[in-house]
């Protein structure tokens, strides 16, 4: 919710999905918060994986243009990575079609870098929820 403070003050209806150790979608509607969806993060659901099936701690896992894997690691990485990016799409989508609305969607948190490509489409803001909680600082608290 702190990023919502820092996105652009033109928007009143937008989402953003922060990737970090959950992964949250927060809906705002005319400047008011709608809703949240919270999942377990990509490094959480990753380590569950990986802390249940000892053969798998050393598989890389990174988002791959691929639909099925022929080795393990690609497998992993199309299941955990790219599931996870398709997860958090489909929710988005949900949102959207459930609303009747085309939202901006900003993109955040710290499992982005790993994420980033496939979130392309999505406005890319590294640090909002930190931006958000200066912005709360210098123009509410601070005062």
């Amino acid at each position: 919710m702190f990023g919502a403070y820092y996105v652009d003050r033109s928007l009143s209806n937008f989402l953003i999905i922060n990737l970090g150790t959950a992964s949250v979608i927060t809906c705002v509607i005319n400047n008011k918060l709608s809703g949240v969806v919270i999942s377990p993060g990509y490094h959480i659901s990753k380590h569950a994986l990986i802390s249940h099936a000892h053969l798998l701690k050393n598989c890389k896992m990174e988002p791959i243009n691929k639909a099925v894997g022929t080795t393990t690691q690609e497998a992993i990485s199309i299941g955990v990575a790219n599931g996870h990016i398709l997860m958090m799409k489909s929710l988005v989508d949900k949102i959207e079609k459930f609303n009747k609305f085309e939202y901006k969607k900003f993109i955040t948190g710290g499992n982005l870098k790993e994420l980033e490509k496939g979130f392309l489409n999505y406005t890319q803001e590294s640090m909002l929820i930190e931006k958000g909680l200066v912005y709360i600082l210098e123009n509410f608290i601070a005062k």
